[in-house]
């Protein structure tokens, strides 16, 4: 990596953290809080893996759609791509550049929502705690996964969706996928061919690894190996569309 890179980095880092993004983190504090604290009718025992799992659901899905709004349409509007394209920055730099920086910044929105109330929790709960550092290691290397997942198709709808578009767009594909998937399992799940093409609705590989992971019913090798062959075509298909891009006329 060149230092000019890393400046770019640097660069767009500081251009995610607005006011507006120092007061998400601290929003989601509370809500992670709220949920570590809240005590359940049968919670007997302060199960660390479980905490976590049920704030990662919360906040790797809106840390991402927050921080990847109009990732690249916004630039091309604005003009910023196009200044950067005119310094000699080249398109798969800017691309890597903005995605790397996009994923520092959830996580570090991440890390600060999550881990200082699971910390807090582990003090002052009076609970017996449960915690198995192998599973909690796996949920977080695992929703790190889903982030970058969420990011290549959020950049890649986006080079091609004006504004905050990309993000309903993926919203909107999830909540579909997700009807869909509802529908198959309890009205044709003696159709195998409904089954088999269930998987290809929308790439949850990572979550459905996840779920083995919580389970422990096995290692889930294929689970990943469905979330990485999804990271890989959607990188593809944000860095083919990067290229694709008018600076000129932008992505309206």
């Amino acid at each position: 990596m060149t230092p000019a890179f890393l400046k770019l980095v640097w660069v767009e880092f500081r251009r995610h953290w607005t006011v507006t993004a120092l007061i998400v983190p601290l929003l989601f504090l509370v809500i992670g809080s709220l949920m570590v604290f809240s005590p359940g009718p049968f919670n007997k025992t302060f199960n660390v893996g479980e905490k976590l799992y049920q704030l990662m659901v919360l906040l790797v899905p809106f840390t991402s759609a927050f921080f990847c709004v109009g990732l690249v349409s916004n630039d091309v509007k604005d003009g910023w791509l196009r200044t950067l394209l005119v310094r000699a920055i080249r398109r798969e730099e800017y691309l890597l550049a903005k995605s790397l920086s996009a994923l520092t910044s959830i996580w570090v929105a991440i890390l600060f929502a999550s881990t200082l109330p699971l910390i807090v929790g582990l003090i002052f709960m009076k609970l017996p705690i449960e915690f198995q550092v192998g599973e909690v290691l796996a949920l977080y290397a695992l929703f790190f996964c889903v982030s970058l997942l969420y990011v290549s198709i959020l950049v890649f709808f986006s080079c091609w969706l004006p504004g905050v578009v990309n993000v309903v767009a993926l919203m909107g594909w999830g909540i579909i996928a997700g009807a869909l998937h509802a529908y198959v399992t309890f009205s044709l799940w003696d159709s195998s061919w409904a089954v088999f093409t269930e998987q290809f609705l929308f790439p949850s590989g990572f979550f459905d690894a996840v779920d083995a992971v919580r389970a422990q019913t096995h290692t889930p090798y294929t689970e990943i190996a469905w979330g990485m062959a999804a990271l890989a075509f959607f990188s593809s298909l944000s860095f083919w569309s990067v290229n694709r891009i008018q600076v000129d006329k932008g992505s309206e």
